[in-house]
């Protein structure tokens, strides 16, 4: 017994066929799933739209409940994780998928409005900019030993700098006996006096400017082979955080899930509870990147200013979450364990930070 056609004579015109039984393995259906195989019952012809609403659905969860969950997990802190961990599975997405669904639309704006190449343009304005290119450039030079040994060699010569402060600070044994004429304090290029090797004149590493100030020269023929090699692991690190983006983001929830674990060792929780809670708080931190994105891409507003939203934002959620989820019975104890929490956290996310560069640096020597 396959399909059973509703009687015209009851007035109903409608081609649509009552499913009693399951198309996939014949057992016999009273709601709208299968209890025996799972299967969804629905007609032998589906429509184009049905069918790739079932294509969205089952690949990139875009459905109902996908808003539903968003809407809850921004809107009350915590509660998604508490219902989760009492069976309430059904009701929401699961965490893991709802991830790589934001994921893949972050990554599609990117591609779509930054791609690689602007990133790798956001690189290159980085290392030429005035106020960074000095002491990238001086950093370069401590990996060349031979140039090093070549300026402490050196005669040293008085001359009048035009860069900023902190270059002398960072190198004091390249630059000596500062005496400040205009300090900005971090607004732009400072005047200063200075002892410089005579060596970064002589090979146009400095060079003057109309007004008889020495400024760093970012002519390609001078800028130093270190140089060259941080800029193509600015340039990898680029290429990875961009390729594998999804991976490097859900990677940074077991990391937070063991900082939890850490924090409640005497509970004995099992290691799954704190990893959906991780998924879950990963998942609004998706959220708020890509509000601030679509911000930054329609506004143009500062980055440095968005990206202190972005920490603020999720310092605060966490807090809530952290209440709603372990402390619901004191917030001065929510505060306290999940900034500390936080903490570890951010430690975790460093290493995994560290392991990327060095990935990048082998990459370009090897």
């Amino acid at each position: 017994m396959g399909k059973k056609l509703q009687n015209p004579e009851n007035g109903d015109n409608s081609k649509e066929a009552h499913i009693t039984h399951c198309l996939n393995c014949g057992t016999e259906v009273t709601g709208k799933f299968c209890h025996e195989c799972g299967q969804q019952v629905m007609d032998t012809s589906p429509t184009v739209g049905s069918f790739i609403m079932e294509y969205l659905n089952n690949a990139f969860i875009w459905d109902p409940l996908c808003i539903k969950t968003l809407w809850t997990l921004v809107r009350r802190p915590g509660q998604l994780t508490n219902e989760f961990l009492k069976g309430k599975i059904f009701s929401q997405e699961n965490p893991l998928k709802l991830n790589m669904f934001l994921l893949f639309i972050f990554i599609t704006l990117f591609m779509l409005f930054s791609g690689t190449d602007g990133a790798n343009r956001s690189v290159d304005n980085m290392l030429t900019d005035e106020m960074l290119y000095p002491t990238m450039q001086l950093d370069s030079f401590k990996e060349d030993r031979a140039y090093v040994a070549k300026m402490k060699s050196s005669p040293r010569d008085t001359v009048l700098m035009y860069a900023p402060l902190s270059v002398e600070r960072d190198h004091p044994d390249v630059l000596d006996k500062i005496s400040v004429i205009d300090n900005t304090h971090g607004q732009s290029l400072d005047k200063w006096e200075a002892t410089v090797p005579r060596v970064l004149i002589e090979d146009k590493i400095l060079i003057l400017n109309e007004e008889g100030y020495y400024f760093f020269n970012t002519d390609e023929e001078v800028i130093a082979d270190g140089q060259r090699e941080f800029q193509q692991v600015l340039y990898t690190l680029v290429d990875i955080g961009t390729t594998y983006f999804p991976m490097i983001m859900l990677l940074t929830a077991p990391f937070l899930a063991l900082a939890l674990a850490l924090m409640h060792v005497r509970r004995k929780q099992p290691l799954i509870n704190h990893f959906i809670y991780s998924l879950h708080y990963t998942a609004f931190v998706e959220i708020l990147i890509l509000l601030i994105y679509v911000i930054y891409l329609t506004t143009g507003a500062s980055m440095d200013m968005l990206q202190w939203i972005i920490r603020i934002g999720a310092t605060i959620y966490l807090v809530l979450a952290y209440h709603k989820v372990y402390e619901p019975k004191s917030w001065f104890k929510s505060i306290l364990k999940a900034l500390v929490t936080y903490m570890i956290y951010l430690i975790n996310c460093a290493i995994l930070a560290i392991i990327v560069f060095v990935i990048a640096c082998a990459i370009i020597l090897l």
